[in-house]
C-alpha cells in the first residue's frame, strides 16, 4: 500500500535509500534509475518498518504513526506484530 501523498512516499524510498547505501541525497531525482527501479519493486510496507519499529520504541501512538507514514493504523499494527521478520 502506497501512501496518497506521494511525497509521504517519496520521503521514506528517500531515507530508506540512503540508510541501504549510506549516501545522503535529498531528492528522487538523484537516485540511479537502475536502483529506483530496484526500490520501486519493494513494498512500501517493507520500506517504513524499520521506522515503524523506532516510533514504536519511542513510545508513540499507532495513530500518530499511520499519520507520519500515510497508512492505515491496521497496517502499522501488522507491521508491528510481525516485529520478527
Amino acid at each position: 500500500m502506497i501512501p496518497k501523498d506521494l511525497s509521504i512516499y517519496n520521503k521514506y524510498l528517500i531515507a530508506f535509500y540512503n540508510k541501504q547505501t549510506g549516501k545522503d541525497i535529498i531528492d528522487i531525482h538523484q537516485i540511479p534509475e537502475e536502483s529506483l527501479t530496484f526500490l520501486l519493486l519493494i513494498r512500501y510496507e517493507d520500506i517504513i518498518r524499520d521506522y515503524v519499529k523506532q516510533d514504536r520504541i519511542k513510545k508513540l501512538s499507532l495513530r500518530f504513526i499511520s499519520t507520519r507514514y500515510g497508512v492505515g493504523v491496521r497496517v502499522i499494527r501488522t507491521i508491528v506484530s510481525n516485529g520478527t521478520q
